[in-house]
């Protein structure tokens, strides 16, 4: 240790690193474990040990150590050094650090899969409903992340679960998008809300808006609210391509079966464009609309044309579906048929045969789970934590 600066009064190093003094008479060591009773933090010129942290603390109320010591808890949890990062909690560091982007000690903790550190940080008081730039919370990232036992803990130290990012997502739309099964019933047994405020009024007025010329159709879609979209946990879950699993947990605690996002598909549009049979039965038997139209006016039996299920197309025209529903630019399921064998099933099922042009044969997708705004990806551990929100983008109709 042959060149360090020495305190006159303490006799250790002094700079802005903490150090461990060993047991072996005033060594200084920089390896070894984070014990709390031989770390000495800095706090201004002098080392103390926590002990004395405290006891000064007590004695003046107004002596912090968030000046000096706010951004060692960020820089510890971001190298990924557990240790160190508990033992300056234990210290008394302020709890109050963030990032750049607004990530405050908790949501780093989450990213990087500290739990035990993050049950520290809620034992001592941290802000458990403190949001980052785009209003995520610790909650957020916990559901992201699939952290059910972090989950949990935030859950009994009453959190708020139903808040809403800047995407209008709540922890429980997340967990449905990512598919973390046991993190969503965590939720779905706090009683978290799984229906959102939707576009209700907007589709309301689209439906009605069917039989009016195209350009007054076309008037109405681009006069809908454009709020936040694909909120609905069912939704979400669906738009992953989630396992039925999750979807019947959704069901069960009776998610909206007819909530719509910002382009108006509904669930059944997006079962049937990935072409589940047991979500589009189990949709169905919750009152799912069979005849529900998305801002190009296309019905579910549009997507299970295109995809070539015809299981569910008898089973959309077993539940009162009409085959000759045509969308806004005039076509029909029938002309939409991914193979001769869905054509002659429509066709037998009273399907009329009409011309279309060939730039408007292939059904688009209501969606596109694999993309994200941006071109963004979720962070992965280690990596320095995105502030974004991951919500889907969805193509076209």
């Amino acid at each position: 240790m042959d060149g360090e600066t020495r305190d006159a009064d303490s006799g250790f190093p002094v700079g802005g690193d903490v150090v461990e003094r060993s047991s072996s008479a005033g060594a200084v060591s920089r390896k070894g474990p984070w014990l709390y009773g031989q770390m000495y933090v800095t706090a201004g010129p002098k080392w103390e040990s926590p002990y004395h942290i405290h006891r000064r603390q007590r004695n003046n109320p107004s002596a912090s150590l968030v000046g000096a010591h706010c951004g060692l808890l960020v820089d510890a949890i971001l190298a990924g050094d557990r240790q160190k990062a508990q033992g300056l909690v234990f210290a008394g560091v302020s709890l109050d650090g963030a990032d750049d982007e607004g990530n405050t000690v908790l949501h780093l903790a989450i990213n990087q899969g500290f739990g035990g550190l993050c049950r520290l940080l809620v034992t001592h008081k941290v802000d458990l409903n403190a949001a980052n730039a785009q209003s995520v919370t610790g909650m957020h990232m916990a559901a992201l992340r699939g952290e059910t036992v972090v989950l949990r803990r935030l859950l009994e130290s009453r959190a708020h679960m139903d808040v809403q990012n800047s995407s209008g997502d709540t922890p429980l739309s997340l967990c449905a998008m990512q598919g973390h099964l046991d993190s969503l019933k965590v939720l779905l047994k706090a009683r978290a809300q799984v229906d959102l405020a939707s576009d209700q009024q907007s589709l309301d007025a689209l439906v009605e808006s069917c039989q009016k010329p195209k350009e007054q159709q076309s008037a109405v879609v681009e006069q809908r609210p454009r709020g936040a979209s694909g909120t609905s946990p069912l939704l979400r879950a669906l738009q992953s391509n989630a396992q039925h699993e999750l979807v019947t947990e959704l069901l069960q605690a009776r998610a909206d079966a007819n909530a719509a996002d910002q382009r108006l598909n509904q669930p059944l549009h997006i079962a049937c464009h990935y072409g589940s049979i047991i979500i589009t039965r189990k949709l169905l038997a919750q009152r799912a609309d069979p005849e529900c139209l998305n801002d190009q006016l296309r019905t579910p039996l549009h997507f299970a044309a295109g995809c070539g299920a015809q299981r569910i197309v008898k089973m959309l025209v077993e539940h009162q579906a009409r085959v000759n529903v045509p969308d806004r630019n005039r076509v029909l399921p029938i002309q939409l048929a991914a193979d001769p064998v869905t054509e002659q099933q429509l066709r037998s099922l009273g399907a009329h045969d009409a011309s279309v042009p060939a730039s408007v044969r292939v059904v688009s997708p209501p969606l596109s789970p694999s993309v994200r705004p941006g071109g963004d990806k979720l962070p992965s551990r280690g990596d320095k934590l995105s502030s974004r929100s991951p919500s889907r983008t969805r193509l076209k109709s």
